[in-house]
């Protein structure tokens, strides 16, 4: 009686919560296309400091000038942390490209085709009549999942599956490989390696991989500036300057760079841009630092790793419905450890539950740091947080600090969708 009575409490407090996470999220819908409407968003600069911004233009110099409280702030790339979310949507077909970037194709009026080693495209972001050449383009998802945290899961799961040809990925989840010859409005041709040629029905194809030994892949570049479009492009820029309400940006590559104009604003006088990320400047997110040590005790006998700039379960990060470019996914019970190699000032973020655990789950996080040769002291430990509740901020002062520890533990109801995001999770110089 007493086992039936405990069930029934839990399984009460558990449709509270669910019920709780339900309204939440339809609150946000209401909310957040105020913001947009209004192009306000979240602007944390250098110092950590947090403010609602509008973006209102980029000077010649590639400076951005913001709104904050109707004044305007111009920053260089350096002088702020992050500005805004990646889009939490997906208009059509999304092109991955060799260097990071990904752009949208809009087909309401033309579909997206592969023609003569080139790739052309209609975009609500950069334009239409777009052509980028094969060796750029890694691989094009002609049917994205409804899901924009699953936009890049595909791709991740094929990325490293050894071919030495094209891959063609279809809609009952076969395979086939070969040389993509042309894509049309009706069909894909695809030669195998017998010579004879696939006529495939362009509905019948979900996804295409591009052959590995054909793509450019350029060395990477220790600062750029990530993009976040309206239609959920983001483009990785080398340089950036503003042109009369036309950001024009160039990828890496010297001569074989790829360039954009981007106008800031569409036909609706809504922002084309939705967030701005610099990378390389004078913070360093720790999903890009080698971890000296890994350690997870699984809390029956499922191993999960640690994620760099994902979820869990591998896809983006995502929390109180705003997606995260940055960031590390772990699972209760782990340490994950860094070895700090330059003097840093702080450690900054925010700790919260992914929303694929759909308002379930609950962990306490936890930061340990070492200073010089004594024992790991905790400088950060949050509430237990649920799925849906807000974020944990958290600011360590590092100086004197050679080590941290991020650590996850399960907090009421075992380990279950304990999906903890450590998010924009960063060190300052």
């Amino acid at each position: 009686m007493l086992y039936y009575v405990r069930n029934e409490e839990n399984r009460i407090k558990h449709y509270a919560r669910r019920m709780f996470a339900i309204a939440y999220s339809a609150s946000l819908m209401l909310v957040t296309p105020l913001a947009e409407a209004q192009g306000s968003a979240d602007l944390i600069q250098r110092e950590g400091i947090r403010a609602e911004a509008r973006l209102a233009s980029c000077t010649p110099q590639g400076a951005w000038i913001f709104e904050i409280k109707q004044q305007p702030t111009t920053m260089q790339a350096g002088d702020f942390i992050r500005w805004g979310h990646p889009a939490n949507k997906l208009d059509g077909p999304v092109l991955f490209l060799t260097d990071g970037s990904c752009l949208v194709a809009d087909e309401a009026f033309a579909q997206l085709q592969i023609k003569e080693d080139k790739v052309q495209f209609d975009s609500k972001s950069i334009g239409d009549g777009t052509r980028i050449p094969l060796q750029w383009v890694e691989g094009i998802m002609l049917k994205p999942d409804a899901n924009a945290q699953q936009r890049d899961l595909w791709l991740e799961q094929i990325r490293n599956q050894p071919r030495e040809r094209d891959l063609v990925l279809l809609e009952n989840e076969d395979q086939l490989e070969g040389i993509i010859i042309e894509l049309s409005e009706s069909e894909l041709q695809l030669q195998r390696n017998s010579g004879d040629t696939l006529r495939i029905p362009r509905q019948n194809v979900k996804a295409i991989a591009f052959q590995p030994a054909l793509l450019e892949r350029l060395e990477p570049i220790e600062q750029l500036l990530i993009l976040q479009l309206a239609d959920g492009s983001s483009i990785r820029a080398a340089s950036w300057k503003g042109d009369t309400g036309i950001i024009r940006v160039r990828t890496a590559g010297d001569n074989n760079a790829l360039g954009f104009n981007i106008p800031l604003k569409n036909t609706r006088n809504k922002s084309q841009i939705v967030g701005l990320l610099p990378i390389g400047f004078d913070s360093m997110f720790l999903s890009e630092i080698k971890e000296t040590q890994y350690k997870h005790q699984p809390f029956l006998s499922l191993d999960w790793p640690y994620r760099r700039d994902r979820n869990v379960l591998g896809e983006r990060l995502q929390t109180r419905s705003k997606i995260y470019e940055k960031g590390i996914g772990m699972h209760p019970d782990a340490e994950l450890s860094f070895q700090l190699k330059e003097p840093f000032k702080r450690l900054d973020g925010e700790a919260g539950i992914d929303d694929s655990a759909e308002g379930q789950g609950s962990v306490i996080f936890e930061i340990l740091v070492q200073r010089g040769e004594s024992n790991w002291q905790t400088a950060f430990k949050s509430q237990m947080i649920r799925g849906g509740d807000p974020t944990e901020p958290f600011s360590i002062d590092l100086k004197g600090v050679r080590a941290i520890r991020l650590k996850v533990e399960h907090a009421a109801d075992g380990d279950t969708r304990d999906r903890a995001n450590w998010l924009d999770a960063r060190l300052s110089r």
